[in-house]
């Protein structure tokens, strides 16, 4: 390794000296060379662990990954891009296991040049350097042994509008700030535990892991294993045109429920859906996991998805949806008497499901063993209330006080059972 650290020395005396400081830039061969060197060294020690035993080492890979970028936005090589972008991918998953710092966080967090969100207009000049920040991120995802394509596909759907801001001027879509976001929280859970993101995405089907609040994911993972305790389930839908579901509110009410939940004695499973039988793979895998083994059905649901009366949204296109006629069928009956514990409260997150005569009767006409709770109006927001049902073992109580946007001093909910309003 001394020759490649002598190389990276000669490099960074030239990033120190005159001309660097008077050009700000370094010639392609030399970033070139500064790739060579880098993939050398991780390729020669892929665990990089003594750079943590020593501060010296730290400092000098903090430099390194601040270089790869800086390198990085300035390269006209699609190569030499390609290569930085596989090393930042690296460096920024390398962690010190007791501190949880990596030398290339830095990185990470100040990766995206943040646009003003009142400005709908794209700025060409910024194309290249969001493709090139995207593949920083699809290098970081594939460190994890998960898709990259398939977690930028489901970031893209579940923030549409914002994206739509970021798309390049010929219709491409570089959905980088919604990237960013939800990488800083996968990094986190890997370090809470490794592997965490990989069990969230593979079993649980959760991708767009900023959607909620610090913990939730994390006490998640750790009760994976706990099979006794009662347990609600927080289905969401993958695909969301606006991006509500990452919005501040979204997440606090999934706090407080989160809370609530814990002094009840229940744990919470979240699951993220992308139509209807993905939506029932999930719910037999939770079944097989929990059910089976020590015969804990689900005592609660919120499913959160676009809807309006007859239609709810649980997945990234037109026909990933749950109709009014779907709720009238046996399969649907079926469903709800094998998943869910009798009595159980499911709540919609949705606009105009609860209308009379619609969605959420409709449905619980079908499924009387089951309580329904929905707005008749849109909603912006949401507060749940989880409470005790006064009868030993039996269900909780939910309800949700829905906050319309149009209509922000009122507060609708709508509950139905056996086709009746209660």
């Amino acid at each position: 390794m001394g020759t490649e650290y002598q190389t990276i020395d000669r490099l960074f005396d030239r990033l120190d000296g005159p001309a660097y400081l008077e050009n700000d830039t370094l010639r392609e061969e030399e970033i070139d060379e500064l790739c060579t060197t880098i993939l050398s060294i991780l390729d020669a020690d892929p665990s990089l662990d003594h750079i943590f035993t020593d501060p010296k080492k730290f400092k000098l890979w903090n430099r390194l990954s601040k270089t790869a970028y800086k390198c990085l936005k300035q390269t006209a090589s699609e190569e030499n891009a390609r290569r930085l972008s596989h090393i930042l991918g690296r460096t920024i998953k390398i962690a010190d296991p007791e501190t949880n710092i990596s030398p290339a966080d830095g990185v990470l967090d100040n990766l995206v040049d943040r646009w003003p969100w009142s400005d709908s207009k794209y700025a060409p000049k910024h194309t290249s350097l969001s493709e090139k920040n995207e593949a920083v991120l699809r290098e970081y995802c594939n460190q994890f042994g998960l898709d990259a394509e398939s977690l930028f596909r489901a970031w893209f759907a579940s923030h549409q509008s914002i994206n739509f801001r970021l798309g390049t001027k010929d219709g491409g879509w570089h959905p980088v700030q919604t990237a960013l976001e939800n990488c800083l929280e996968m990094r986190r859970l890997e370090r809470h535990r490794p592997g965490a993101p990989k069990m969230l995405v593979n079993d649980f089907g959760v991708h767009c892991f900023s959607r909620y609040p610090k913990g939730m994911l994390d006490d998640q993972i750790d009760q994976m294993e706990d099979t006794e305790t009662p347990h609600g389930v927080v289905i969401t839908s993958i695909g969301d045109h606006n991006g509500i579901s990452y919005a501040g509110q979204s997440v606090n009410s999934l706090r407080s429920l989160s809370d609530q939940a814990k002094k009840l004695g229940l744990n919470i499973r979240v699951i993220e859906t992308n139509g209807k039988v993905d939506l029932l793979k999930k719910l037999l895998f939770l079944d097989r996991k929990y059910h089976r083994s020590s015969g804990q059905k689900i005592k609660f649901g919120i499913i959160s998805g676009h809807g309006n009366e007859e239609v709810l949204e649980i997945g990234m296109d037109r026909s990933a949806v749950i109709t009014t006629e779907d709720v009238l069928t046996d399969e649907f009956r079926t469903a709800s008497k094998r998943f869910f514990e009798t009595g159980a409260y499911i709540a919609l997150n949705s606009c105009l499901t609860g209308k009379e005569g619609k969605l959420a009767q409709q449905a619980s006409a079908s499924m009387p063993n089951l309580h329904f709770v929905a707005s008749p109006d849109t909603v912006n927001s949401v507060i749940y209330t989880l409470t005790p049902s006064g009868e030993g073992g039996a269900p909780p109580r939910l309800s949700v006080s829905y906050q319309s946007r149009f209509k922000p001093r009122k507060k609708s909910m709508r509950s139905y059972q056996g086709g009746e309003r209660k």
